[in-house]
């Protein structure tokens, strides 16, 4: 039997498939998510402010999905809440379940709560995942609107352009290499920029999110992610 990201061994695939027995083997607490992953201490604290606010869901199909070694893993981040991301948000995305039946429901509840917190003024992205089974004849589809499937990728492209649009604020994600006698580029990046992570191997891996400036003062250590434009003599 597929182990599902060694968890949930034991589910048969009826119940796996089966959309009342996900909603209702939800994670909704700290204690709930602590059975599938270890938390770090600013996800134990984002998660306990946002129940004081917010009530979290996480179904066992997403936990399947997550990399529960990675604190940095983009589901894991979707999936597990921060209070401080809904108020200090540039944009908020909506993911609804298009193989439920009721996500029209499911959804009207979300956009009651978004106006509650006042945050319906924020630009916002209907995210339709699962589109692989939707269970309509016709997608929903619209300008802020995109359908993905986690499972098969199908739509993330047009998700990751969608979100880049919205977003350009001119800061860039981008994957350095660095020597380890320029260990102060390092330093730089800490102070300069967003460091999301570090990796000790051969050379020193970063990712980081930098402004075109930093980026560009970094530009020959960089291997992946955004480039800086060249300038008119490297042409």
């Amino acid at each position: 039997m597929k182990t599902r990201n060694g968890l949930f061994a034991d589910v048969p695939e009826n119940l796996w498939n089966d959309w009342h027995w996900q909603v209702a083997n939800r994670a909704e607490t700290i204690e709930d998510l602590k059975k599938y992953m270890t938390l770090t201490p600013d996800e134990e604290a984002g998660v306990a402010k946002t129940l004081g606010k917010l009530r979290m869901a996480v179904t066992p199909y997403y936990l399947s999905l997550i990399d529960l070694d990675d604190p940095f893993d983009p589901i894991r981040k979707m999936a597990i809440p921060r209070a401080e991301e809904l108020e200090y948000a540039d944009l908020l995305l909506h993911v609804i379940d298009a193989s439920n039946p009721e996500w029209r429901e499911q959804a009207d509840v979300v956009g009651s709560l978004i106006r509650q917190l006042g945050a319906e003024q924020t630009p916002r992205v209907e995210v339709f995942n699962k589109s692989d089974v939707y269970v309509g004849d016709i997608r929903p589809h619209g300008e802020d609107i995109v359908s993905i499937s986690a499972k098969t990728g199908e739509g993330l492209d047009q998700l990751l352009a969608m979100i880049g649009k919205r977003l350009d604020t001119g800061f860039h994600r981008v994957t350095l290499s660095l020597p380890y006698d320029k260990g102060g580029v390092l330093d730089m990046l800490y102070r300069d920029a967003k460091v999301e992570k570090v990796e000790y191997g051969e050379t020193i891996e970063v990712e980081a999110v930098c402004s075109e400036k930093t980026a560009g003062q970094v530009r020959e250590f960089i291997t992946g992610g955004w480039q800086p434009p060249k300038e008119f003599w490297e042409d």
